[in-house]
């Protein structure tokens, strides 16, 4: 039966492009539309890595994702990172490795990345369909894809529409909509990589600060630290340590945690240091006591917490119970977190089309052949640090390998 196309892909971001490119490479003879509701490709990776496109990680790919772990691991064993940096580069996107093993294109530009998918897309024969939305997909040899516009059959369909973060204005079937309609299941959606909304007392006189430190977060039985840059807010903490435990956080609807505000130093050493600044200070008031050991502003707020009420009371009035409450509240200053700031300020989506009805080495649906899924639509989220977009990546280039295949 004569289609329209041989091969349909919804959603125009990271995986939609790469699959097309595969896609267009493996078969060149075959037909390619990329349908996007947005006016342009890749909006939201124009975003990624604050505009420089964090397109991978060097540091390994282990222990940095949640959901169907096993399914992405077998995924990563068929193109993982070096082949993600070889792809990029023989698109004309050479990589450098940065900070903590972070991939960014030469140019550090996420608009050249989305420039050089389109182009090689476009070279490829691909043709594009912006500013159209998918109302329905109807399972079948070929499939009827309709839109808000015209209808389109095509005799294999790649669902590449993202997560539910920075949906925007967008209204219409989401991809999880769409895929759920043909049979499949879905997990609960929450934002991840985002700000985390704390009681606001505690923090009120700190916003603005920022401190390296140590966060961890407990949530039930659930335990993760991570270390850096840690910025205190109105509505709460942000900051790159932050953002990798949001996600557990959102899972839990809140959770416990406990800053370290000085980690390279002992809880002895701060005892020390604390018990020697009240002898030496003592005719200071408290409200000095921590100045020069860590922002005055913060320190003030820590003593306060400790249950120094009155700063102007001399340093040399505390006792080593005042020294010990003060130095474990640097070590362990506790914050209840009661949420995060929500699906419009994350960067990704927590959750997903469960992967038990996909093949992880073509990403083809095992309920309907010739339907697939890539990218944040699935069950897979990784860390923050270039790991969405491996994931991104991994599964668009299966996908397009596997679609570009002759029919078996």
């Amino acid at each position: 039966m004569k289609h329209d196309y041989d091969i349909l892909i919804i959603g125009g971001g990271a995986s939609g492009l790469f699959a097309a490119v595969t896609a267009a490479k493996q078969a060149p003879h075959r037909r390619i539309l990329l349908i996007e509701r947005e006016q342009r490709m890749g909006k939201k990776l124009l975003t990624t890595g604050n505009g420089r496109c964090n397109l991978s990680n060097a540091s390994g790919l282990n222990d940095r994702y949640f959901g169907d772990v096993t399914f992405a691991q077998t995924a990563f064993a068929q193109f993982g990172v070096e082949q993600t940096r070889l792809a990029m580069a023989d698109l004309g996107i050479p990589t450098v490795e940065l900070e903590e093993g972070k991939l960014y294109p030469c140019s550090l530009q996420a608009g050249s990345v989305v420039d050089m998918l389109r182009f090689a897309a476009a070279d490829a024969g691909v043709a594009f369909l912006t500013e159209t939305t998918v109302q329905s997909i109807k399972a079948g040899d070929p499939f009827l894809v309709q839109t808000n516009g015209p209808a389109f059959t095509a005799k294999k369909v790649l669902i590449a529409t993202g997560g539910k973060s920075c949906v925007g204005k967008y209204e219409g079937p989401t991809g999880y909509d769409l895929l759920t309609a043909l049979g499949h299941k879905l997990t609960k959606l929450t934002p991840a990589i985002v700000q985390v909304t704390t009681e606001k007392e505690p923090i009120k006189p700190l916003t603005g600060i920022k401190v390296d430190g140590v966060i961890t977060a407990r949530c039930g039985d659930e335990i993760r630290t991570e270390a850096g840059e840690i910025l205190f807010a109105e509505y709460g903490i942000s900051g790159p340590p932050v953002l990798q435990i949001s996600g557990m956080i959102a899972r839990h609807g809140g959770g416990q945690l406990s800053l370290d505000l000085l980690p390279d130093w002992s809880a002895k050493a701060v005892n020390n240091e604390i018990a020697t600044r009240c002898r030496r200070f003592a005719h200071r008031t408290c409200e000095d006591l921590l100045t020069g050991l860590m922002n005055k502003r913060l320190g003030q707020t820590v003593l306060k917490r400790a249950g120094v009420e009155k700063l102007s009371r001399s340093c040399g009035d505390l006792t080593q119970k005042d020294v010990d409450r003060i130095a474990q509240m640097i070590k362990t200053f506790p914050l209840t977190a009661n949420g995060t700031k929500g699906w419009n300020s994350a960067q990704v989506t927590c959750g997903g089309v469960v992967t038990k009805d996909f093949d992880p080495k073509t990403m083809e649906s095992k309920r309907h052949k010739g339907l697939f899924a890539a990218g944040e639509v699935l069950n897979v989220t990784g860390d923050c640090g270039g790991f969405n977009l491996q994931w991104a990546w991994t599964s668009a280039y299966l996908a397009g390998i596997a679609m570009g295949e002759d029919d078996r």
